[in-house]
Parts: structure tokens; C-alpha cells; sequence
């Protein structure tokens, strides 16, 4: 959550209460490297682009992706900054976890659209409008929850 300010804060619940199985919008944690403002991405004029050890480079709009075929599963997201912070030493303790239902295009229709990785992919790579980046193994294509 955040404050009026736009600070992080800890989650919406008493220290100890126990949260719901499924987080409310307004109460799931929110983390960001921006320091002032998230970037605001019009749907329009966007572009997925999917490059590099795929069969056949695109860019893919935002209509295309929401006709792929959608899954929905629940899952629990924890920020990787409850393990690298001393829980008493920042404002939200180490209660940036929340679990949601997800809806979306699974990762392997996704990279069907550029025809597939190449069999030589170590690793695929994301990269975000504000240059937030991660990274994953090949092996989560073939996971049919994703």
C-alpha cells in the first residue's frame, strides 16, 4: 500500500491479523523503482516487442494480446525485498506478499506469435517501459499455468 504521499507502507491489516486468502486490490503491496511517478502507458499507439532467440522478431499490439486465448490462476507474489531487508528497518516491515487471481495470455502463445524460441535460448529476458527488468529460464514456456 501507499500513503497519501505515495509512500510504502506495510500491508492493509492489524500487525498479526491473519490476511484474506485472496488480497484485495487496495490492499496489495506496491513496490517501484520510481521515485516519483510510475510511467502511464497508452494502450494505443503500445507495442509488445518480441526480439531476439525467437524464430521470427514482431511487435505485437495490445488487441492482439488480449485475443489470445486467456488462463486464470491465483498465485502469491513476495517482493524479494523481505529477504534483503531487516524487517524493522523499513516502513513496510516484510509484509510486501499478497495473493491474486491472474488473468492473462499464457507465455507460450505469447511467444507463438514470433514463431517460438529457438532451440539455442539460454534464458529469456523483460524489459519494461520504465526499464524495470527481469529475467526467467526457457523452461516456464512449457509450464501451462503461465
Amino acid at each position: 500500500m501507499r500513503d497519501k504521499d505515495g509512500a510504502l507502507t506495510a500491508a492493509g491489516r492489524a500487525k498479526g491479523e491473519l490476511a484474506t486468502p485472496i488480497t484485495a486490490n487496495e490492499d496489495f503491496y506496491v513496490v517501484t523503482k520510481n521515485a516519483v511517478a510510475d510511467p502511464i502507458v497508452d494502450a494505443a499507439p503500445w507495442r509488445l516487442v518480441i526480439d531476439g532467440e525467437v524464430n521470427r522478431p514482431v511487435q505485437v499490439d495490445y488487441r492482439t494480446l488480449r485475443a489470445l486465448p486467456a488462463v486464470e490462476i491465483t498465485k502469491t507474489l513476495e517482493c524479494i525485498s523481505n529477504f534483503t531487508a531487516g524487517c524493522g528497518l523499513t516502513s513496510f516491515g516484510c509484509d510486501l506478499i499478497s495473493t491474486a487471481r491472474w488473468k492473462g495470455a499464457r507465455l507460450s502463445d505469447v511467444l507463438a506469435l514470433a514463431g517460438g524460441l529457438k532451440p539455442s535460448t539460454v534464458g529469456l529476458a523483460f524489459l519494461s517501459t520504465d526499464e524495470f527488468s527481469a529475467g526467467l529460464t526457457p523452461d516456464v514456456v512449457d509450464d501451462p499455468r503461465r
